[in-house]
C-alpha cells in the first residue's frame, strides 16, 4: 500500500503545477487520476484548490467506500434524488454539485482546470454551471504519473511477477488439440488465485490468428506448427503489468526461428538504446532499422511500447510520432512484432524501467520459450 506520504507529495506536485498554469481550481474527471491522487477512484469527480483543499465528489452508492480508500480530502456526497434517512446528502446533478464545491473553495472568476476528456454533454453543463469563473483545459495529473515513484514501481514489478507466472502455465498448455480459450482461462485463474485482478483480456492467438495483433481468445484449437502469440497482465493494488511471449506448438521450422531472432534482436537493440534524455521516436526508431535490416519492417504495424502503471496504456509512448522524451521514473513495455498474413505473427513484450544508467528489465521470463 502506498504511504501517506506519497499522496501529500503528489499532491504538492499537483499544486506546483497548477501555480505554473496559473489554476485556481482543478476539476479531475478521469478515474484514475483521480486515484492517484486520493488513494480513491469512486470519486465522479476530484476537485483540487490552489490552497491545498481536496474533493471528492462521490454518489451515494459509492460514499462509504470512498470514505474507506480516501488517503487525502474530503468526500461530498451527492444523489440524483432524495434518499429516506440520509443526510448531508447533495441532491441535485453531477455539475450543480462541482459548482457548490468549486463556490465553497474559490471565488467567483477564478480560473479553473478542467483535466481529461469529458464528453459534449457534460462539458456544456459544467460550462453553464460554471459561469462567472474561467474554464480552461488542463492537464496536471496526467503529466505527473508519467514518472512513477519508488512505491510504484515495487507495486508494477509485483504484477510482473504475478503475470510471469501466469504465462509460464499458459506456455505449459499450448499444445496439439488445447482451445484458446482454455489456455486464456488458465492464465487469468492463475493471476486471481494469487489476488490479483486482469489488467486487460488475455490474447492467445494462433496460427493465421496469431497475425492479428489483438486477436482475441477462440474456440480455435491448437494445431503443430503453430505460432501462438500471448500477451497477458495482471493488476496488483491497482497497478498493472504487460508481458507478451510468442511460442510455436513443435518444433519451429527454420523461417519461424527466424521471425522469433528477428523481433528478439529488434527489442534487445531497442533497450540498449533508452537512457534518460533520449526521445521515444528515436527508440523506436532502432527497432525498426533492425526489422528493415531483415526485410520486416512493413509487418512492424503498430507503436514500439506505451506506458503501464495505474492504466495498462499510459503516457510515455514509443513511436516514430512520439514527442516524449525518456526520463528516470518511466515505465513502459517494449513489443517489437511482425504480423505475416498466412504465416502467422510474433510479438515479443518485456516491461522496462528508465533509471539513471539505462533500462532496468522488470520482465525476468525467457523471451524464446
Amino acid at each position: 500500500m502506498l504511504s501517506e506520504a506519497t499522496f501529500k507529495g503528489r499532491l504538492g506536485r499537483a499544486l506546483g503545477e497548477m501555480e505554473r498554469l496559473g489554476l485556481d481550481c482543478l476539476l479531475v474527471f478521469s478515474r484514475s487520476n483521480q486515484l492517484y491522487l486520493t488513494g480513491s477512484n469512486a470519486g465522479a469527480c476530484t476537485v483540487v484548490a490552489k490552497g491545498g483543499e481536496v474533493v471528492q465528489i462521490v454518489y451515494l452508492l459509492e460514499a462509504e467506500r470512498a470514505r474507506l480508500e480516501m488517503r487525502l480530502g474530503e468526500v461530498f456526497v451527492v444523489s440524483g434524488y432524495e434518499v429516506e434517512g440520509q443526510e448531508g446528502v447533495f441532491v441535485g446533478e453531477l455539475h450543480e454539485a462541482v459548482r457548490r464545491v468549486v463556490e465553497g473553495l474559490v471565488e467567483r472568476g477564478a480560473k479553473v482546470g478542467l483535466e481529461a476528456a469529458v464528453s459534449h454533454a457534460t462539458y456544456s453543463k459544467l460550462a453553464e454551471a460554471l459561469r462567472g469563473y474561467s474554464l480552461v483545459s488542463a492537464d496536471v495529473v496526467s503529466k505527473l504519473r508519467r514518472v512513477k515513484g519508488s512505491e510504484e514501481v515495487e507495486l508494477i514489478e509485483g504484477a510482473v511477477r504475478v503475470a510471469e507466472e501466469a504465462l509460464r502455465r499458459g506456455l505449459e498448455l499450448c499444445e496439439e488439440g488445447v482451445r484458446e480459450c482454455e489456455v486464456a482461462a488458465e492464465v487469468e485463474r492463475e493471476m486471481r488465485k494469487r489476488g490479483c485482478g486482469v489488467a486487460f483480456e488475455t490474447i492467445v492467438a494462433s496460427g493465421p490468428r496469431s497475425a492479428l495483433p489483438h486477436g482475441y481468445s477462440s474456440l480455435r484449437e491448437l494445431e503443430r506448427g503453430d505460432l501462438v502469440v500471448l500477451d497477458l497482465g495482471a493488476r496488483w493494488q491497482h497497478y498493472c503489468s504487460d508481458t507478451t511471449r510468442t511460442v510455436v506448438v513443435g518444433q519451429p521450422s527454420r523461417e519461424q526461428r527466424e521471425l522469433l531472432e528477428s523481433v528478439l534482436e529488434a527489442q534487445r537493440s531497442a533497450i540498449d538504446a533508452i537512457e534518460p534524455g533520449v526521445k521515444a521516436s528515436e527508440v523506436d526508431a532502432v527497432a525498426r532499422r533492425v526489422l528493415r535490416g531483415r526485410g520486416l519492417a512493413r509487418h512492424f504495424i503498430h507503436s514500439l511500447g506505451h506506458g503501464v502503471g495505474l492504466l495498462v496504456h499510459e503516457a510515455p509512448t514509443l513511436s516514430p510520432k512520439s514527442k516524449d522524451v525518456l526520463e528516470p521514473g518511466m515505465v513502459f513495455t517494449v513489443e517489437p512484432g511482425v504480423y505475416i498474413k498466412g504465416l502467422g505473427g510474433v510479438r515479443i513484450e518485456d516491461m522496462v524501467l528508465v533509471t539513471e544508467r539505462g533500462a532496468k528489465l522488470l520482465t525476468a521470463l525467457e523471451p524464446i520459450p
